[in-house]
C-alpha cells in the first residue's frame, strides 16, 4: 500500500504543485515557506491514503490542506510582513529586481484591498477552477462566487485606476526627472 500511495501522491504533486504553490505564495508573501506548506500538504495526503483512508477529491483535499497551513503560519507570524528582496524569485539583474519588486507591490496592494473572501475567491479563480468548484471548496453558491469575483475586480480597477490618475497627475506637474522612482 504505501508503493500505491507514493504513486497516487506523485501523479497528483506533477500536476498540482505548482499552481498550490502559487497559491501559498499569493499569501504567505515567502517562497520559502510556501514550498514547505505544500510540501507538508503532500506529505499529509500520503499519510492518509497509507492509513487507507479515502480521499474523494485529492485536489481540493490538499488545497483544503494548504489553506489551513496558511492560516497556522499567519497567526504564528503574527501578521509580520515579509522581505520581498528575500524572494526566490526575482532575478539577479538590477532593472530585473526594480520590475519584480514593483510588480510584487502592485499584486501585494491588490490583493490589500480586497476582503479575505473576495481574496480566496480570485487567486482560486487565478488558478483556473471553475465556479462551481471554487463554490464547492468554499461552501458557499456559484452565484457567490460571481458576485465575489465582480467586487474584487472592480476593486483591483479601481486601486489601478486612481494609480494612473495620481502618476498623469505627477507628470505634469513635474519634469520627468524628478519623478521618483517606483
Amino acid at each position: 500500500m504505501p508503493e500505491q500511495a507514493r504513486e497516487i501522491v506523485s501523479l497528483i504533486f506533477e500536476s498540482w504543485a505548482r499552481p498550490l504553490l502559487r497559491y501559498a505564495i499569493c499569501y504567505t508573501r515567502n517562497r520559502a515557506v510556501a514550498e514547505e506548506i505544500v510540501q507538508e500538504a503532500f506529505l499529509a495526503l500520503y499519510h492518509k491514503l497509507v492509513s487507507k483512508e479515502v480521499v474523494d477529491n485529492p485536489r481540493a483535499w490538499t488545497l483544503t490542506v494548504v489553506r489551513h497551513l496558511v492560516s497556522k503560519h499567519k497567526r504564528d507570524c503574527a501578521r509580520e510582513t515579509s522581505n520581498l528582496a528575500d524572494s526566490d524569485c526575482l532575478s539577479d539583474g538590477a532593472s530585473g529586481i526594480e520590475a519584480h519588486l514593483s510588480a510584487l507591490e502592485s499584486l501585494r496592494d491588490a490583493l490589500e484591498v480586497l476582503t479575505e473572501r473576495e481574496r480566496q475567491v480570485l487567486l482560486l479563480r487565478i488558478e483556473s477552477l471553475r465556479y462551481d468548484e471554487i463554490a464547492r471548496e468554499l461552501q458557499i453558491t456559484s452565484g457567490t462566487v460571481a458576485t465575489l469575483l465582480s467586487r474584487a475586480t472592480l476593486k483591483i480597477r479601481k486601486l489601478f485606476r486612481g494609480r494612473r490618475e495620481t502618476y498623469s497627475t505627477e507628470y505634469k506637474r513635474r519634469s520627468p526627472e524628478r519623478l521618483p522612482l517606483q
